[in-house]
């Protein structure tokens, strides 16, 4: 085990880092956080493709008309 700035990191312990610093997440639920992670990621690329979808524009025709 090792302290880093106050953290407690202990050996198969996952990093998480970026521009808002680093986060331990703990050996023990390492692989319930990567399969929600996952499950996150999937359902954020489904409304990605909606979003670029063709279609995607008409939902605010009705609101745009009246102005």
């Amino acid at each position: 085990m090792v302290h880093i700035d106050g953290m407690e990191v202990r050996p198969g312990d996952l990093l998480h880092g970026d521009e808002n610093g680093i986060t331990v997440i703990p050996a023990a639920i390492a692989a319930q956080v990567a399969a929600k992670a996952i499950e996150h990621r999937e359902m954020e690329q489904e409304r990605l493709q909606e979003i670029l979808g063709p279609d995607f524009h008409t939902q605010f025709e009705t609101v745009t008309e009246y102005r």
